[in-house]
C-alpha cells in the first residue's frame, strides 16, 4: 500500500472527534497529495474497506451510507447502548411505553428522540446524526427502520420478550420447511436470525402479520404476509426455518 495510506488514516483519526464526516473530506485531502503519492478511487476505497476490516472506523458502500465515514466506532456503540438502558423505572411502573418497548422491543420515534436528546447534556450528540446513526445500525442488524400508517418507528430485535404460541395457526394449511441447518457444537447465533428478520422487513411486498393492530414479530419468531400468504420465520434446535 502506498505512503499516502498512512497519511490518509492519519489525518482519518484527526477527524475522529467529529464522529461523523463526509467522504469527500477525505477526498479533498487526497486531491492535496503530490501526484506520484495520491490514491486513485480503488486504492481509497480499498484503504476505507481496511480500515473498517480493522475496526477502526466504519465504511459501507452502499446508496444510503457511501458518502459518510464513522470514525469512532466507540460512540456509535454508546449511541445503542443508551437506546437498551432505556427500563421501566421501579417507581414509575405505569410507564406503558417503556414496558412495551422491554417486552416488544419496538420504539417509537419520538420515544428515540427524547432519549438521545436527554444525552445531549453529556456532550453526546447523537440527535444531530440521528439519521445516519440508525441507518449504520440498520446496517449492522441492530435494529430495524420501520414505517407503518405514516408513523416512523424502530424495532430492535434483541429487546423482544414476546413468547409465540403457534395455536393460532395450526388449523392452516401448512407448506414444505425450508431449513438452514448450523453445526451443533457451535449453536445458533441468535444476531445471525435477528439479521435475517431485519432484513425480511425490507423485502418488497413484505409485511409485519397484524391482528388487531398486534405485530407479530416474537423473540425467536416473526411472522410476515406475502401475497396472501403468512410465512413463519423461526429459531429451532440449531435451525433458521422458514
Amino acid at each position: 500500500m502506498k505512503p499516502a495510506s498512512a497519511i490518509l488514516e492519519h489525518i482519518l483519526q484527526e477527524y475522529k472527534e467529529r464522529r461523523i464526516i463526509n467522504k469527500k473530506v477525505l477526498i479533498d485531502h487526497n486531491e492535496l497529495l503530490s501526484l506520484e503519492y495520491r490514491l486513485d478511487k480503488s486504492e481509497l476505497a480499498t484503504l476505507l474497506k481496511h480500515l473498517h476490516e480493522a475496526g477502526t472506523l466504519l465504511y459501507f458502500e452502499e446508496p444510503a451510507l457511501k458518502e459518510t465515514i464513522l470514525l469512532d466506532v466507540q460512540w456509535l456503540v454508546d449511541a445503542f447502548r443508551s437506546i437498551l438502558a432505556y427500563k421501566v423505572a421501579t417507581e414509575n411502573r405505569d410507564d406503558i411505553k417503556r414496558q412495551r418497548f422491554c417486552e416488544t422491543g419496538e420504539l417509537y420515534n419520538e420515544e428515540l428522540v427524547a432519549i438521545w436528546k436527554r444525552q445531549q447534556t453529556e456532550g453526546k450528540d447523537y440527535i444531530t446524526h440521528k439519521d445516519v446513526l440508525t441507518t449504520y445500525m440498520e446496517k449492522l442488524g441492530l435494529l430495524a427502520v420501520c414505517n407503518v400508517d405514516e408513523r416512523l418507528w424502530f424495532y430492535f430485535p434483541s429487546m423482544n420478550r414476546r413468547k409465540f404460541d403457534d395455536k393460532e395457526f395450526e388449523d392452516f394449511k401448512k407448506s414444505s420447511v425450508l431449513s438452514f441447518q448450523f453445526e451443533r457444537e457451535k449453536q445458533l447465533p441468535i444476531f445471525v436470525f435477528y439479521r435475517f428478520v431485519i432484513k425480511c422487513m425490507k423485502l418488497p411486498l413484505w409485511k409485519i402479520h397484524m391482528k388487531r393492530k398486534c405485530q407479530h414479530i416474537y423473540d425467536e419468531v416473526a411472522c410476515f404476509t406475502f401475497r396472501g400468504h403468512i410465512v413463519l420465520l423461526c429459531v429451532f434446535n440449531f435451525q433458521i426455518q422458514v
